[in-house]
């Protein structure tokens, strides 16, 4: 499906990780404690995503945290679903699909 990472795309975060790794640790200093990464738990991809960057890193001690309320805040007004469907939907619509779209979509 299309909402979800695919392998390739999984590769290029483990290497963000593998990249991010020296700068994280250097940021941590001498004795690096425990890095604590929140992720929209909400959200199959968000988890996969983080799976994937903590991986990359490959720092022993790491704290993951999935929390759905992330992108939830409760000053945020709560809509229902089919507000939010249909906000999606105008959003669709107002922005112009790239060039050879549904090509490149079911190359995916």
């Amino acid at each position: 499906a299309p909402t979800l990472c695919t392998a390739r795309g999984r590769r290029i975060i483990q290497g963000q990780g593998r990249s991010l790794r020296g700068e994280i640790l250097g940021r941590m200093g001498p004795a690096p404690g425990r890095l604590k990464v929140t992720y929209d738990a909400g959200s199959t991809r968000d988890n996969t995503t983080a799976e994937d960057l903590l991986a990359g890193l490959g720092l022993p001690s790491i704290a993951r945290v999935g929390d759905a309320a992330v992108f939830d805040p409760p000053w945020c007004p709560q809509l229902t679903a089919a507000a939010k469907e249909r906000a999606v939907r105008a959003r669709l619509k107002a922005v112009p699909r790239p060039a050879r779209y549904e090509g490149r979509l079911a190359a995916l």
